[in-house]
């Protein structure tokens, strides 16, 4: 039997639309903020903290994945989050969400570096947002043991947002098949391959839909089945 998850979620003003704030014991807190309140959270420990924070537009579902470390102002994750960046759309942004957790200075360079990169490959797999880091994060290696330790920390963090926090990131898109061929279709030229013999060069094509085959035929070009 799968081992039962202990969570605790807590509205921070008392208003379901306002910050929450989930703790999956023993150690990851994520936090959803939207804009409005991220000057309310001075108070929140762990937004302290280093961390992983995600900036999410929900108007045009675009999002931004970034790192944050401790800083000796003690402004980690919230420090970062309100600054600017260097991309004006990030900025954007209306929902925020920050992942760390209850163990302070848990997270080094590298540990953020694995975490940056592994999230934006999954947003990026799943084609659910448009992601708006101007490169691809940084790679870096770790050993064995924190890979699954981190590994572990991540898919905790994805049920979270998904269960939780309402934020879907990857689970990725079914794209529908592609509609049925219509009617006027010529028989003899579905899932054929063709050649066209343009003027110059062959090109091979897979003639799959032919919707107005009497158009096809009247092209200046020559086809062979």
């Amino acid at each position: 039997m799968p081992a039962a998850y202990t969570v605790t979620v807590d509205y921070l003003e008392g208003l379901p639309e306002g910050c929450a704030r989930a703790e999956l014991l023993p150690s990851i807190v994520v936090y959803r903020i939207p804009k409005g309140y991220i000057l309310n959270l001075d108070d929140e420990r762990e937004l302290k903290q280093a961390g992983i924070y995600l900036l999410h537009n929900t108007h045009n579902s675009t999002i931004y994945v970034g790192q944050a470390d401790s800083r000796a102002n003690g402004f980690g994750l919230l420090g970062r989050m309100t600054e600017p960046h260097s991309r004006n759309a990030v900025d954007g942004w209306d929902v925020g969400y920050a992942i760390t957790n209850n163990v302070p200075f848990f997270f080094g360079a590298t540990e953020l570096n694995y975490l940056e990169r592994y999230f934006y490959d999954k947003i990026s797999e799943a084609h659910r947002f448009t992601l708006l880091n101007g490169n691809r994060p940084h790679a870096t290696s770790v050993s064995h043991s924190d890979r699954i330790k981190l590994d572990g920390f991540t898919k905790d963090a994805f049920m979270l947002l998904k269960c939780i926090l309402g934020l879907d990131l990857s689970e990725q898109i079914a794209f529908p098949p592609p509609p049925p061929p219509p009617n006027d279709i010529a028989p003899a030229l579905v899932n054929k391959t063709i050649y066209i013999k343009t003027p110059t060069t062959y090109v091979d094509a897979k003639a799959i839909y032919i919707t107005k085959p009497s158009t096809l035929w009247a092209c200046p070009y020559t086809l062979y089945i």
